[in-house]
Order: structure tokens, then sequence, then C-alpha cells
């Protein structure tokens, strides 16, 4: 196995489905997309975290869909971590907000 010297820049998107509004107890698919996808023979793999704020909703490899739903209305500040690993640095998407009504 190859390894890189130091970790490769990644760069977290997250991608929801619906993607602006949902019902209560609706599902909600979320995806995490690493990039770059590969460099050589190097793929970022392990995990990303989903997050609704500060409160972890759960994990899914990159590019793996992770559903959950929610029993509240209100407005929710989604976001995915991808925990990095010895090839790939850690990183994470921009805040995406979905509403619950």
């Amino acid at each position: 196995m190859v390894l890189a010297e130091t970790p490769i820049a990644s760069q977290t998107a997250l991608t929801i489905s619906p993607a602006t509004t949902a019902t209560v107890g609706q599902k909600v698919s979320l995806n995490a997309t690493v990039t770059p996808a590969k460099v050589g023979n190097l793929v970022p793999k392990g995990s990303a975290s989903f997050y609704n704020g500060t409160v972890a909703l759960g994990t899914a490899a990159p590019g793996a869909t992770f559903s959950t739903s929610f029993n509240k209305a209100g407005v929710l500040s989604l976001k995915a971590k991808y925990r990095g690993n010895t090839n790939f640095a850690a990183s994470t998407s921009a805040p995406s907000t979905l509403t619950i009504q």
C-alpha cells in the first residue's frame, strides 16, 4: 500500500434529499461526497458523520447515503464531517438548511 507523505487536502459536500423542506416523520437522505475521489491509487476511505448543529445524527462511508427522519418541526442546520485517514485530511461541508414542517 502506498501512503501519502502528508495527508492530501479534501473537501466534503453535503447533498440532502429532499433538498430544502420535509415533513415531520418523512425520510431524509444525507450523502457526503469527498473530493478528490482518487489521487493515483489512493482513495478517501473511512467515514463521514452527519450533524444537526452539534448533534450527531449518524455515520456512513463517503459516497454512501445515511437516512433519517425528524420528529419535530423546525429549521435544521445540517453538515457532514469526513474524518480523514492516513492519506486524506479531514474536512467539513458547509452547513445546509432543511426546514421540517
